[in-house]
């Protein structure tokens, strides 16, 4: 082995004991694992509903090109990346595509993206310290905080992208159908489907974030419950500290009481 070759593995090998040792100091609550599985499963909705779109767009008799190549399978079964980069092509190879929607829609894919490259450095990544303090997943230079408000945040931008995308789709396709309507017509089924789609998306996560504002309540509650709780304790801490002050008190009343009488008697 060179010693270019021996220093690289010595590199994987430190890394490898890193990531050990901040497995090892770093704890993930509960909250934070929900969180994680919860933001697995929303980023696996959205893959399903680009490659969705994907498919929609295919049946299209202008769009027959693009199923060349490994387009005999599922658009669903393609990495994220690839999904986004066939959404792409597929939307400009309709023609109906102006540019205010272009920008719009790419700026989707951008922080769609983003929110699947935060979700690699959780599911794919290893846990570290920060220098500034407190545990973060990281991968490549990648650094997501492992707190439940981190989580949360974003999961909360997975689920923007997620009605951004429905949202432009929806209405890319509707314009797309009234200027370019195919024979024999499934359109109005597809409209149909994409609107439901949209709306079972949208109340899955009001019901989400439903739970989540229950869940801060309860927990606002049994922390104000413990606080008074607490401060119940240090009362009855003082008090016992008042009467065992008082007690000593009376001793030593009783002491000087009985030191004088002593000190009559002598005289």
């Amino acid at each position: 082995m060179s010693p270019e070759a021996l220093n690289t593995r010595i590199d994987n090998l430190v890394t490898a004991i890193r990531a050990m040792q901040g497995r090892a100091v770093s704890s993930v609550n509960f909250e934070e694992l929900e969180e994680i599985g919860f933001l697995t499963t929303r980023l696996a909705t959205l893959e399903e509903i680009i490659a969705f779109f994907c498919e929609v767009l295919l049946i299209r008799p202008e769009l027959t090109r693009f199923s060349s190549h490994s387009r005999n399978k599922p658009v669903l079964t393609e990495q994220i990346s690839e999904k986004l980069r066939l959404y792409r092509k597929l939307l400009d190879g309709t023609g109906a595509l102006d540019d205010t929607v272009a920008k719009a829609i790419e700026a989707n894919i951008r922080a769609i993206k983003e929110v699947a490259e935060d979700r690699n450095a959780i599911v794919h990544g290893f846990l570290c310290q920060r220098d500034g303090g407190g545990a973060a997943f990281s991968i490549r230079g990648r650094l997501v905080p492992a707190t439940v408000d981190s989580l949360r945040s974003l999961t909360k931008r997975c689920q923007a992208a997620a009605v951004e995308l429905q949202t432009l789709f929806a209405a890319f396709y509707r314009d797309l159908v009234n200027r370019k309507p195919i024979n024999p017509i499934p359109d109005p089924k597809l409209l149909v489907a994409l609107q439901a789609m949209q709306q079972w998306h949208t109340s899955s996560y009001t019901v989400r974030e439903s739970t989540l504002k229950l869940r801060t309540l309860q927990a606002a509650a049994l922390d104000a419950f413990q606080k008074r709780e607490e401060s119940k304790r240090q009362m009855d801490e003082a008090i016992t500290k008042l009467q065992e002050r008082k007690k000593s008190l009376t001793r030593t009343r009783e002491e000087l009481r009985f030191a004088r009488k002593r000190a009559r008697r002598r005289k």
